[in-house]
């Protein structure tokens, strides 16, 4: 497997590191970062044009990392040509959240095949349950499968994923790692801490909290933030 890493900034790419001697030869580029410059046509359009037999995804974040840097208003972009393996990519866009889990469970087994080793999940962060996008995505139990919920800047009014096109909401792509001598690794981490009394939701809808112990949730969130009540989104 070999690499090539480039950043969006400025209306143009740059390439950071590169290993990779042709780009017509990349099969799959992985692309992260702001979502004002995910959704835009000449985004998709110029990587299709440095990698133009490769699929291209990727999903809008609250930030990326390159190397030790994080930045908030680029985008990152990682091509990937494997040598012994290959990919395949299913994207759909789900109007009906209501059959979410099913829909994603069906997305899931299409990728089904004897060398399937991995896949990886990105999704719509603002319009879709990510509770029942997991319950979805487990049908396939032998198979490791990673990946997350796009973000938009901490906005959370509107979220992208670009599958073989520009960046669009309610938008689902799943990539499948195929391949004898393929070996997919994965972890975990979380920065988020408890803090304060524990608290009961007392009405709630799928994802959408509603009371908080039969208080309603915005109005205790504001009591606790105080100032910081400006922000909420």
């Amino acid at each position: 497997m070999k690499l090539e890493q480039i950043r969006w900034k400025s209306d143009a790419w740059n390439v950071v590191k590169s290993e990779i001697d042709s780009n017509d030869q990349v099969q799959l580029v992985l692309a992260f970062g702001h979502p004002d410059s995910l959704k835009a046509p000449e985004c998709f359009r110029n990587l299709k044009n440095r990698y133009p037999n490769a699929n291209i995804v990727g999903s809008s974040t609250a930030g990326n990392v390159l190397n030790t840097d994080i930045s908030d208003d680029d985008i990152v972009a990682t091509a990937v040509l494997f040598e012994k393996s290959r990919v395949k990519v299913i994207s759909s866009e789900i109007e009906n959240i209501g059959n979410l889990r099913k829909t994603v469970a069906d997305l899931v087994r299409q990728m089904e095949a004897p060398d399937l080793k991995h896949i990886l999940v990105l999704s719509d962060g603002i319009f879709f349950n990510g509770s029942e996008l997991a319950k979805g995505v487990n049908v396939m139990k032998n198979i490791a499968i990673t990946g997350g919920l796009a973000g938009d800047q901490g906005r959370f009014k509107k979220t992208y994923v670009m599958a073989n096109g520009p960046g669009k909401p309610k938008n689902l792509a799943l990539i499948g790692f195929y391949g004898e001598n393929l070996e997919a690794g994965y972890g975990c981490f979380a920065g988020w801490a408890e803090f304060g009394v524990d608290r009961i939701i007392t009405k709630s809808d799928g994802n959408i909290v509603y009371e908080i112990d039969e208080q309603p949730a915005l109005a205790l969130y504001k009591k606790y933030l105080g100032d910081f009540s400006e922000e909420l989104p």
